[in-house]
């Protein structure tokens, strides 16, 4: 989340909005096509609890080390940063378009050779690597916004619910250690001191260059790329599972967006906030309600 103290209104929270719209188009693409059936997944397919620990212990496993990377990367070779961030971009672009055009190919019934499949993933990942270098605020968000609720989708699609929800909840523990005591605590807040110091050497709005590619810039505030993935996967789990459900997405939405909106008003108090565990919380809450007690 931002570094900064912005005045913040119920606009800046219809960023959650945006989200669960956009990952609502791109679910309903991997929903419709039914393509998870010819993916491959690291995950295990299983809703017991063994394959739910299973998979977020693998999940939550990747972030830890990806962090501790950054970290690590940040504070001994802090120019590579940037580079690392869009290469990885970059490559997973390629897989994410490629099979959302394979889905958007099997629901059109065209018959489109794997090559030039591979071909409009790979035109369409150079495409969002040149967005990613302009200096147009919007341009960026939006580019980060499809990207992020690409990847939140698909998640959606190749872990059981049960998984979704579980390791959702666990990425919003580690958020909260990540922000306070963990990586992310040692890149912002500890290079540049109490937040009237870094007033006084830096508009506090300013984040590190090397970051602004992992994070959605948006009215004045950064929200994390991992925040959007994790939205998306809550708000595409509320759609599509167990069936589509148009009441049940607008509810866990609106939910969403009340958690995101009190995550940022406590930016007016703390300049850096876990922008994942309070609208995680109330996103999967309102979703259980709904299945387990309104069975909608």
């Amino acid at each position: 989340m931002s570094n900064s103290r912005p005045k913040i209104t119920i606009h800046h929270a219809t960023l959650a909005l945006l989200v669960s719209l956009i990952s609502a188009i791109w679910s309903s693409l991997l929903f419709y096509s039914n393509i998870a059936e010819y993916l491959e997944s690291p995950f295990s397919p299983g809703e017991d609890v063994g394959s739910t620990a299973y998979n977020v212990t693998f999940f939550l496993l990747l972030i830890v080390i990806g962090s501790f990377f950054i970290l690590i990367i940040y504070k001994y070779r802090r120019s590579f940063l940037k580079i690392i961030f869009l290469a990885s971009i970059f490559i997973t672009s390629i897989s994410i378009f490629y099979i959302y055009f394979w889905a958007a190919e099997i629901i059109l019934q065209v018959n489109l050779s794997e090559d030039i499949i591979l071909f409009m993933a790979l035109f369409l990942a150079f495409l969002f690597l040149a967005l990613l270098q302009t200096k147009h605020e919007y341009v960026i968000a939006t580019s980060l916004l499809l990207y992020g609720t690409a990847t939140g989708a698909l998640f959606t699609f190749l872990m059981p619910a049960w998984s979704v929800i579980a390791v959702t909840l666990a990425t919003s523990l580690f958020d909260i250690y990540s922000v306070f005591k963990g990586p992310l605590s040692k890149i912002i807040p500890g290079e540049r001191g109490s937040f009237e110091e870094r007033s006084e050497k830096l508009p506090p709005e300013k984040l590190p260059d090397e970051l602004k590619v992992a994070t959605v810039p948006f009215r004045g505030i950064h929200l994390g790329m991992g925040d959007v993935i994790f939205y998306s996967m809550a708000s595409s789990l509320s759609l599509v599972n167990p069936t589509i459900s148009i009441l049940r997405w607008c509810l866990v939405s609106a939910a969403l967006f009340l958690g995101v909106y009190i995550t940022l008003k406590l930016l007016e108090k703390r300049p850096v906030q876990p922008a994942l565990p309070i609208p995680a919380m109330l996103s999967i809450f309102t979703y259980l309600i709904l299945r387990l007690i309104f069975q909608i």
